[in-house]
């Protein structure tokens, strides 16, 4: 399987109106809490930027993961202390600083929407557009967190039209 062509790529999103365009490539990371039907929340978060800052954060993620002896990241495994978190629970705050501290001081943007109430509500109040569009906050959440993104790309690369892909 070869690769693509970026000007491939480029001339198949972009309108071929003779205007110059922006292609920038930027990598995301995502999570979401508050999807089983019990939970009043939903948050959908994350971090998006180009290739080279995310190898310096993976770099120092995995330093931390080491230092704490797991493999893998999940919040409630560690503030619960189970899994590979078993046994570390006195740990676990400074942990959680450190990680925290490794994307905070990162140079990665971070965006995050939610949503807090009772969906039924809503679904009942808006029973086309539930049904239709938003079965659950969560689909809601992400195309909030989709429009922040764009609305950042444009303003960061001189109004160029984006598209997101995924």
């Amino acid at each position: 399987m070869s690769g693509i062509d970026l000007r491939e790529l480029a001339e198949g999103i972009f309108p071929s109106d003779g205007k110059d365009r922006t292609l920038a490539l930027l990598w995301g990371y995502f999570d979401e809490s508050g999807l089983n039907n019990q939970c009043i929340h939903t948050v959908v978060a994350g971090f998006i930027g180009p290739i080279s800052e995310w190898v310096e954060v993976d770099a120092r993620w995995k330093a931390e993961l080491t230092r704490m002896g797991v493999t893998g990241f999940h919040t409630t495994e560690c503030r619960g202390g189970r899994g590979e978190y078993q046994g570390k629970r006195d740990q676990a705050e400074d942990h959680l600083v450190r990680l925290a501290t490794i994307l905070g001081e990162s140079d990665l943007d971070h965006f995050a929407a939610g949503y807090v109430g009772d969906w039924s509500e809503i679904q009942a109040e808006f029973p086309l557009v539930a049904a239709n569009r938003f079965k659950h906050p969560y689909q809601i959440c992400v195309e909030l967190l989709m429009q922040d993104i764009q609305e950042l790309c444009a303003s960061r690369y001189s109004g160029s039209s984006v598209a997101l892909l995924f």
